[in-house]
């Protein structure tokens, strides 16, 4: 019987013990050499690039983003892009309207340009350029066409809201002033003076302004380079916006309605309250009390008012649009008739805007001839008063915004003091109730036209144009200073306007004929476009 002592027990249990931890230090070991393993192989970069399309223009607001990840961003206007945290083994998916997506590995490249191509579905799209319509395959110019789908998901409350970001080379400005237009420009800019594209809406030579209803809008065509606008002459050296409206189509009568509800908030500026300021402001007078600076020989006194001249002047702005439109047809003709109505009460009080406009487009064919018009009315009213954010910045937060011991001087606003409150900000909320200015425009704008297929490759048209628009702003001011270093005025109302008659006149011929594989396509005619404008005003002063 062989015999184990207890020694030998201990010394076996314990090189067991140390065997086990051994090996638990050792898997503990592998682990983390397995956890460090991906993040030493996969490390984040940050990769810049160029998105451009076939004819080498820059895709302004082409989505970038890390496939499988929300980490994303967009092209700016010169198409160019940059785009941090993004794994050296990762994938970029590019994306635009119109165009074909494209996958890129990162493969550790810090630069990667993309050159993406339309989509053939798109290229096959009846494109209107000037005064005839061609398959965009066919085109040897640079023309955009953006469709309703691209962005009827927008707030779009003008032509520039829709073209924002849905087509390539066109960028897309806006002042933010209620009323205002957005100043669109193609491929960058042309001169030092008007870069402003020329506009056609429906065949009539226009303007780009508010009165008019984008949700009337099929699709829009922009012609961006010489050989694409040439027809129109040198007012098309900036581009050319061409937009045709919806027509009715064939069948039972269709109504529809929608409705776009939207907040919009201003972004506030971190500015100094009262305690911050007045710290400030006393440091500056110690300092020049300490440097001997002339005339300064104590501290102003403070007034304890803590007032957030943002949340003064600020406000939610709600805008509202309101679209119901009815269209049908049969195998002679068709139509299509839309009203719509928008509100927009602006983000900063004393702005406002409302809109109402009525469309009616309709086409009938009998025989050879086919005859349309496309005719819009409406009333467009902007409240548009004084108080401006560069005010809002410059007002110190001690000076009141009602100061009733000022009433009959300032017509009781606070606008500062020499001895309390020094500033060279006026008073926002006084410039915006110290007065009044209203626009109203009434406006009409339409074309009609007949056409007659003489033969089965010549056709003749003559299109008639008008675009007449009345412009009255009625303004007041009380005269009152708004500003401490300002002074009392002669209170004032002025009522202004103007008027803008537009006529037009075309005659075109159009030769389309196909010749085995080959087709043959071409235009004359003539254009006549006459244009008045008259304006008056009158004033009086001490009211």
């Amino acid at each position: 019987m062989k015999h184990i002592s207890m020694n030998s027990l201990r010394n076996d249990s314990f090189l067991k013990k140390l065997s086990f931890a051994c090996n638990e230090k050792v898997i503990t070991f592998f682990l983390l050499l397995l956890l460090c393993v991906p993040y030493c192989s996969a490390q984040n970069i940050t990769i810049k690039g160029k998105v451009t399309d076939s004819s080498k223009e820059p895709v302004i607001g082409a989505a970038v983003q890390v496939s499988g990840t929300t980490n994303g961003t967009i092209t700016d206007t010169d198409g160019n892009y940059t785009l941090s945290n993004v794994s050296s083994n990762g994938t970029l998916v590019f994306s635009y309207v119109g165009m074909v997506p494209q996958k890129i590995s990162v493969a550790g490249k810090r630069v990667i340009n993309v050159v993406m191509k339309e989509d053939n579905v798109v290229l096959e799209e009846t494109v209107v350029i000037g005064y005839q319509t061609v398959k965009k395959k066919d085109l040897t110019g640079a023309v955009s066409v953006v469709k309703t789908d691209d962005f009827k998901n927008k707030n779009n409350l003008s032509i520039g809201d829709a073209l924002q970001g849905t087509a390539s080379g066109v960028s897309v400005r806006s002042s933010g002033e209620i009323g205002s237009t957005p100043t669109i420009q193609i491929r960058g800019t042309a001169n030092l003076t008007n870069n402003d594209p020329l506009y056609v809406i429906d065949g009539m030579p226009t303007s780009n302004d508010v009165n008019f209803n984008v949700n009337d809008i099929e699709s829009i065509q922009v012609l961006k380079d010489a050989s694409a606008a040439a027809i129109y002459g040198s007012r098309a050296a900036n581009g050319v916006v061409i937009i045709t409206t919806k027509q009715g189509r064939e069948g039972k009568t269709k109504y529809e309605f929608d409705s776009q509800l939207s907040a919009n908030w201003l972004p506030r500026l971190d500015m100094a309250r009262a305690t911050e300021w007045k710290k400030y402001y006393d440091d500056a007078f110690d300092n020049a009390i300490a440097l001997g600076v002339e005339g300064v020989t104590k501290r102003l006194n403070h007034w304890d008012n803590d007032t957030d001249w943002q949340s003064e002047f600020f406000k939610t702005g709600v805008t509202q649009n309101y679209d119901f439109s009815f269209s049908g047809g049969g195998k002679g003709g068709a139509y299509r008739s839309s009203f719509n109505y928008l509100d927009n009460s602006g983000t900063t009080i004393g702005r406002h805007l409302n809109r109402l406009t009525a469309r009616l487009n309709s086409n009938g064919k009998l025989g050879i001839f086919n005859i349309g018009e496309s005719l819009q009315v409406g009333q467009t009213n902007v409240k548009n008063i004084g108080g401006s954010m560069t005010s809002v910045i410059r007002m110190i937060p001690t000076v009141p915004v009602y100061d009733t011991s000022s009433f009959g001087t300032t017509n009781g606003y606070g606008r500062g003091s020499l001895t309390n409150a020094r500033t060279l900000g006026s008073n926002p909320i006084a410039d915006a109730n110290n007065g009044d200015n209203r626009t109203q425009s009434l406006f009409i704008r339409g074309t009609a036209f007949a056409e007659a297929q003489i033969f089965s490759f010549l056709k003749y048209k003559l299109n008639l144009g008008a675009d007449i628009s009345d412009n009255e702003t009625n303004t007041w001011r009380t005269g009152y200073a708004t500003a401490l270093n300002g002074s009392d005025s002669n209170s004032s109302a002025t009522d202004s306007g103007t008027r803008n008659i537009t006529y037009l006149v075309e005659n075109t011929f159009t030769f389309d004929k196909k010749i085995n594989k080959h087709t043959i396509n071409a235009v004359i005619g003539n254009s006549y476009q006459n244009t008045m404008y008259k304006t008056y005003s009158a004033s009086k002063q001490k009211l």
